[in-house]
């Protein structure tokens, strides 16, 4: 199955502030700094957030969202932040879900490039605001499908903006990678083209207080929408990327190659290890392993961290076809046990050591957005507006299910016993009285 447009709008995929542990704004239990600030493993300063919920009793406060997007909600002390078609960016009332502001980043205007005219990307869904921001407390920081690419401070003023492309960015189905904070740099994976051969992907870095590039590396990748994670291995920080055909882990620091894995050919010239296919979630470490996924009819990979250059014949510890794969939606590990949800919408386990399927539950609907985990809970909302609160304990079942009254294509954020979730309309805060 391919992903649609639709599907692509997630792609706030993206796992921008990952953990294992990871070197990201200090995600303190007051604050939830961009999308699934664990990158998958539980949710810090959750709560406990309720099972059983019933939205006539339980839900906070529901607030109009004047800019349609598909970006997740962020949380920094007392204020809620979204981003919008437009270029905009958006901050709510934590606590009463009031509009604060409503800014438009305000950057260089596009310039016609030698085919553009003849390169019609398909934005019907996804739109251009399918990223989500991060913050550091400081500043939000903001990145679009058009390549806009800023930061206002928490007063709603824009404090620099640039657009990183002149011309169309050459993705089929619109950039969707969400911005990934380092220390007082932003980055960014910038995947374009048919394939790696088009040469027009990169990954790169800009100073949080300026947006002045500090370092770009150019990939030999075609286009995805998998936000990339950087995590505390052995060998020291690595940002971890996920594109066909290809994983890499650079240096977050300098965007230096450390290593990568695929492709490898088999005597007949077969692709034997390849990332490929569409790719959308991001990867994850769980206990010390390394998860890379494609989408439907692609690979799960189990990788082994460390070495330089490519690793593919002595790192890869397994990989397989036979668990079916997330669309885009991004996997949690509860445990040291991994975990996605299928394009068909079942929740698997995964076994570390062998790749083989130890729980399956069965679920309903699409799942665009990304699943948060909360102590041995997954909370996941499909494309049709229903919340699944699944047990990952022992073989694993469905707790409870909710519907939430209009369709959701982002991932919540759970902070604090609450809920904070972007339907389509609105965004809505759920938790007990």
């Amino acid at each position: 199955m391919r992903i649609t447009p639709a599907i692509l709008c997630l792609l706030t995929l993206a796992a921008a502030c990952m953990a294992a542990p990871a070197t990201q704004p200090a995600s303190a239990p007051d604050n939830w700094p961009c999308f699934r600030p664990t990158g998958g493993h539980e949710a810090i300063g959750a709560g406990d957030p309720p099972v059983q919920i019933d939205m006539k009793r339980d839900v906070r406060w529901k607030a109009p969202v004047p800019a349609a997007g598909q970006g997740s909600p962020i949380i920094w002390g007392d204020k809620v932040f979204l981003t919008g078609e437009g270029s905009r960016v958006m901050a709510f009332q934590r606590a009463t879900g009031k509009l604060l502001w409503n800014t438009e980043l305000k950057a260089e205007d596009p310039v016609e490039m030698p085919g553009d005219k003849d390169f019609d990307p398909d934005l019907r869904e996804t739109g251009s605001a399918a990223p989500t921001a991060a913050t550091d407390g400081k500043l939000v920081y903001a990145f679009f499908g058009s390549s806009v690419f800023g930061a206002v401070d928490f007063s709603g003023k824009q404090v620099w903006a640039q657009r990183l492309l002149p011309g169309k960015p050459r993705n089929t189905f619109g950039l969707a990678a969400s911005p990934v904070l380092y220390g007082d740099l932003v980055i960014l994976q910038m995947d374009m083209g048919k394939d790696p051969d088009d040469k027009l992907s990169f990954v790169a870095a800009y100073r949080c207080k300026d947006g002045v590039e500090a370092w770009k590396t150019d990939r030999p990748a075609g286009s995805s929408w998998s936000t990339p994670i950087v995590a505390k291995l052995p060998e020291g920080d690595a940002l971890i990327t996920t594109a066909p055909p290809l994983v890499i882990a650079y240096d977050p620091k300098t965007g230096q190659e450390r290593w990568s894995v695929g492709p490898r050919k088999t005597p007949e010239g077969e692709a034997e290890i390849e990332l490929k296919n569409e790719v959308a979630a991001s990867p994850i470490v769980c206990g010390r392993t390394i998860m890379a996924l494609a989408g439907p009819g692609g690979e799960l990979f189990a990788i082994k961290p460390g070495g330089k250059g490519d690793v593919t014949k002595t790192h890869v510890l397994w990989h397989s076809g036979d668990v079916p794969l997330p669309d885009v939606a991004s996997p949690v590990c509860a445990d040291g046990r991994y975990f996605h949800i299928s394009a068909a919408g079942d929740v698997y386990g995964v076994d570390l050591a062998t790749g083989k399927e130890l729980t399956k539950v069965g679920l309903e609907g699409q799942f665009w957005s990304s699943p948060v985990l909360v102590k041995d809970r997954m909370y996941a909302a499909t494309s049709q507006g229903k919340m699944f609160i699944v047990s990952l304990a022992g073989k694993g079942g469905k707790l409870a299910e909710v519907d939430l009254g209009e369709r959701v294509t982002s991932t919540p954020a759970i902070l604090d016993g609450r809920i904070y979730i972007r339907g389509v309309k609105n965004l809505i805060c759920i938790g007990r009285p």
